[in-house]
């Protein structure tokens, strides 16, 4: 008899088997999800990392060109104003100085840093340029020298340029911040900050697949445990497959569906199950980006209709200039060189747009050849200001590059807030444009009540 109790196994055996079993799995299970929640702070820390670095460089680049809009204002209207929001900016903000140091802070010695450092340094050497169209400029306005800014107390015109009259003092310092040369050392700092952001992405989605991998390998594990946990409480008593099993067999069903976990079983159980929701809940955040190009033309970048008709009505009351671009004669060349020359043309002048205007304005393709630009917070004093831009997109266009033909752009311009508006600032500049197809294309109208003013 008693041998045949050492025969089998006993109950008793069994269930410290099980019990054994269950707490060295329970414990696996949350080393597991701890090694998980690790990695994925890991890469929750890249990717902050990489937002806050791609925030410094566009804040090098935002410095600059606010530095630039400042002193070619000046430059145009000579209002102090400007002279004084430059200075604030270069001496007390200083964006351009912090976001490389802050660059620096993280990642010392990387190419990330050097290329950032190195538009900092071309933007520093601009403003050499930009003294001197200060200095051009206070001298035709008669400012005291006591009420120059201190940096240019200690600077002189050069003997040339004392000897200008007025009128060229002012058009030569125009033209210092409107030229060439100016926009060769500006396309020098868009590129030092093009190639940060390109190293910080590289740097970001190589540590990112790091994590990623350790975390795929802990989460193959966590399903292999729980494989086995399944097994060991086939066996068990029924509330093991109450508290186990069946939510597992739940678990698997909304997985499949896409669906968010529901939380309950046991404790070690819920722990995966809420570990699970959060990793689920940070994908489909992501994926909500990708409505991104629900509101971005797939060809050029640039706003499509749609956004266009969301943002419009937002506009109602605030100050802007309402530009509506056609590329001349479109048509004939996708019939006489092809459509995807035709797609190369509408590129080439969405880079242009998006070179020339600030990061506040609003840029659309509306489809076809149509562009329209809203320049925010301008006014009509501003005018000259919007001449001078589009002079200097259509001497971009004017060129050839490549395969690229040049052309030219019919403009409607209209400015909010007029008193003999038809209603609509899209109706005023399209009215505008009406005029210049009208008499020959190629040429640029504001809005100005029946008749539009030839720009």
């Amino acid at each position: 008899m008693n041998s045949e109790k050492q025969k089998g196994i006993s109950l008793k055996l069994v269930n410290r088997i099980m019990i054994t079993v269950t707490i060295v799995i329970a414990f696996l299970l949350i080393l597991s999800i701890l090694q998980v929640t690790d990695y994925y702070g890991q890469m929750k820390d890249a990717t902050q990392m990489y937002v806050d670095s791609q925030k410094d460089a566009m804040d090098l680049r935002l410095g600059s060109d606010y530095l630039t809009e400042q002193v070619r204002n000046y430059a145009v209207t000579g209002d102090r104003e400007f002279l004084d929001n430059y200075f604030e900016e270069a001496q007390v903000t200083k964006r351009r100085n912090r976001a490389v140091e802050s660059i620096r802070e993280v990642l010392d010695d990387s190419p990330a840093y050097a290329s950032l450092n190195e538009a900092l340094d071309f933007s520093n050497e601009l403003m050499n340029v930009e003294y001197e169209s200060f200095l051009l400029m206070l001298d035709v306005t008669k400012a005291e020298k006591t009420d120059y800014p201190e940096v240019l107390r200690s600077m002189d015109l050069s003997e040339e340029d004392r000897l200008l009259s007025d009128a060229d003092k002012r058009e030569k310092a125009i033209d210092l911040v409107f030229n060439d040369t100016y926009q060769d050392y500006k396309q020098k700092i868009y590129e030092g900050v093009q190639i940060c952001t390109e190293e910080l992405s590289r740097y970001t989605e190589y540590a990112q697949n790091e994590s990623m991998d350790l975390l795929n390998q802990k989460l193959q594990q966590q399903y292999l445990l729980i494989a086995v946990l399944l097994c060991a409480t086939i066996v068990a008593v029924l509330v093991i497959r109450y508290t186990v099993v069946l939510p597992l067999q739940r678990n698997a069903k909304q997985m499949q569906e896409d669906e968010f976990l529901q939380v309950g079983g046991v404790n070690e159980l819920k722990m995966l199950q809420t570990s699970y929701n959060e990793i689920f809940s940070r994908i489909s955040h992501d994926r909500q980006k990708l409505s991104y190009e629900a509101t971005h033309d797939a060809l050029t970048g640039l706003y499509n209709r749609a956004a266009y008709d969301q943002n419009i009505p937002d506009l109602k009351d605030q100050e802007i200039c309402f530009l509506m671009i056609d590329v001349d004669d479109f048509k004939g060349i996708n019939d006489t060189r092809g459509h995807d020359v035709g797609d190369l043309v509408l590129q080439k002048v969405a880079d242009t747009l998006k070179h020339s205007f600030r990061n506040e304005d609003m840029i659309f393709r509306l489809g076809g050849d149509e562009f329209v630009v809203i320049m925010m917070n301008m006014h009509e004093g501003l005018k000259d200001l919007v001449k001078r831009k589009v002079e200097m997109i259509r001497k971009k266009l004017n060129e050839t590059d490549g395969n690229v033909p040049a052309v030219t752009l019919s403009i409607g311009a209209a400015f909010s807030g007029k008193d003999n508006s038809t209603g609509s600032i899209a109706k005023d500049a399209d009215l505008a444009l009406y005029e210049v197809k009208k008499k020959g294309k190629g040429q640029m109208r504001f809005f100005e009540g029946a008749v539009s003013e030839n720009g």
